[in-house]
């Protein structure tokens, strides 16, 4: 979502204006108001309780309505898995909105539970054909993931850019945080991530595990 909201943030207001569909909420309101304020719209998913099959589905009934209330020249969809973005393809193509940018930033199915994962790969796997017959701009945040979403199909691979300027080192700012955590002059190492598989929790305690021999 940050990559879809920076790629957005660069394009020329006057020329393109954008709608985008928040399925978990936006946690900080800056982004609503750079975005509303640049001319876009964004439309949030209302909470939603239940298990993992009950979500899926209210999701798929918000999505539905927000395509009948609005039309979109170009409809980006920003996806891990090709099940996922074959629903979403058919509910706007169905709302007569044919023009599809198929985005993949992931190289595996975000669930913790073996016998789910094994689920959803046969699912992505089986609507991958889909996918690559009908999106007219395939992209990727890198080719592992243009591999796993598009097979070997032409990709343009777009690398997450970020504002390197946002992590640059700062001497001050690390005093005051190790002071505020009370971390004085200890060894830290900080892992930045989801607890999830896709993020390869398993290879940071192997890390671990090594470190504390």
């Amino acid at each position: 979502a940050t990559i879809s909201f920076r790629l957005g943030q660069a394009m020329d207001s006057e020329k393109i204006s954008l709608g985008y569909l928040a399925q978990r909420g936006i946690s900080d309101v800056k982004y609503i108001d750079l975005i509303e304020d640049g001319g876009g719209r964004v439309h949030i998913m209302p909470p939603v309780r239940g298990n993992k099959f009950v979500k899926l589905i209210k999701t798929i009934r918000w999505v539905s309505l927000t395509a009948k209330e609005n039309t979109y020249d170009i409809v980006h969809i920003n996806a891990d898995t090709a099940y996922l973005a074959a629903i979403y393809m058919k509910i706007f193509q169905s709302n007569g909105m044919t023009k599809m940018i198929v985005h993949s930033h992931s190289t595996m199915v975000d669930e913790n539970n073996r016998m789910l994962r094994s689920i959803k790969i046969f699912l992505h796997c089986l609507c991958k054909r889909y996918i690559r017959k009908n999106a007219h701009l395939k992209l990727a945040c890198s080719s592992m993931a243009a591999k796993w979403m598009f097979d070997k199909d032409q990709v343009t691979v777009v690398p997450n850019g970020i504002d390197c300027k946002q992590f640059e080192f700062d001497s001050v700012k690390r005093d005051e945080y190790r002071k505020e955590m009370k971390l004085g002059g200890k060894f830290v190492i900080c892992c930045v991530g989801r607890l999830a598989y896709p993020k390869n929790s398993f290879f940071t305690i192997d890390i671990l595990r090594e470190i504390l021999k």
